[in-house]
């Protein structure tokens, strides 16, 4: 297929990112299944495996889509473009119109919170992570910790509650930590 993603941020990201990483990801795998990618991103953006236009605006955005594109991916882009187009929500915002049928959101609280009923995991690329062979009793969190609603005080508790280590990794605003109990923990 040909396929456009299209994301407002700087690719790769810099810093927290999690939903430049995202897009950076789901380039690279759809790439290696053969698919053609053009990316659309904020100016200084790059990828290696994928052509990249640059674009801040919806109008220039719009210009940017190669014409024989067969689907359209924004990623917390709220544009209207004139192909079959998939929007990837990564955050909460209940007051914008979704006029589009396309919606896709990343766990089922979050297609909820929108309401909808159909999510799709973020994914990542698991061979970039070190495994180990053998198993350990250690529970493994991932997610922005300086959110509240990303789980991590039902993460502790669960840790607690079956006598695990807790390895939690995730976001770089650790200063935030301090704000609750369960974080200072």
């Amino acid at each position: 297929m040909r396929i456009t993603l299209a994301a407002q941020s700087l690719i790769p990201a810099q810093g927290y990112g999690g939903t430049q990483r995202q897009v950076e990801w789901l380039v690279t795998e759809l790439v290696r299944l053969g698919h053609h990618v053009v990316l659309i991103a904020a100016p200084g953006s790059s990828h290696p495996m994928c052509e990249v236009r640059h674009a801040v605006s919806d109008a220039e955005c719009r210009a940017a889509i190669p014409r024989d594109t067969q689907i359209v991916n924004l990623h917390a882009w709220k544009v209207e473009v004139p192909y079959p187009t998939l929007n990837t929500e990564h955050g909460h915002l209940p007051d914008y119109p979704r006029p589009q049928p396309n919606w896709n959101f990343l766990s089922a609280r979050h297609a909820e919170l929108h309401g909808r009923k159909t999510f799709v995991y973020n994914g990542f690329p698991v061979d970039a992570y070190r495994l180990t062979v053998t198993k350990n009793d250690h529970l493994f969190f991932m997610a922005a910790i300086a959110r509240a609603g990303k789980g991590l005080n039902r993460a502790v508790d669960l840790a607690k509650k079956f006598d695990f280590i807790l390895d939690i990794a995730g976001g770089s605003r650790w200063k935030l930590l301090g704000r609750s109990k369960t974080r200072r923990e």
